[in-house]
């Protein structure tokens, strides 16, 4: 009975030495494991970090694009208002010269008007003086 002890003892043996063998390689498996995992985790951390700080880059731009838009529009909103100042400023300065074209018009016309009544008066003053003057020949 000693020697079925021992062949129990060399069995339970052997047993316990291959479960120690694939616990061994479990082990060793699963440290590779945690290993390639932290690597991974410091992977995913560094690009978090870039992510990170490509956002803020990216919010820091957008900021200052922000504000030369808001620039930008306040010098097209001033320059529409000059567009629209120098518009009125030409349309009164046309309107004007329109008036002025008129009053010179009517000028024109009442001198010329003037002119023929004085040439039409020296006619016939030059025909009456004309006139006496064959009167008085004869």
């Amino acid at each position: 009975s000693l020697m079925e002890r021992n062949k129990t003892l060399v069995k339970e043996v052997r047993f316990a030495d291959q479960t120690c063998v694939e616990l061994a390689e479990k082990n060793k498996y699963h440290k590779n494991e945690a290993a390639r995992l932290k690597k991974d985790l410091a992977s995913a951390n560094r690009e978090i970090n870039n992510l990170r700080s490509s956002h803020e880059n990216t919010l820091q731009e957008n900021a200052k694009l922000k504000a030369m838009i808001e620039m930008f529009q306040g010098q097209k909103n001033e320059m529409e208002n000059q567009v629209k100042s120098c518009r009125t400023h030409i349309a009164a300065t046309e309107e004007n010269h329109r008036i002025s074209i008129k009053k010179l018009e009517e000028t024109y016309h009442s001198h010329l008007q003037n002119s023929e009544k004085q040439v039409n008066s020296l006619n016939d003053l030059l025909r009456q003086s004309s006139s006496e003057n064959t009167s008085l020949r004869a």
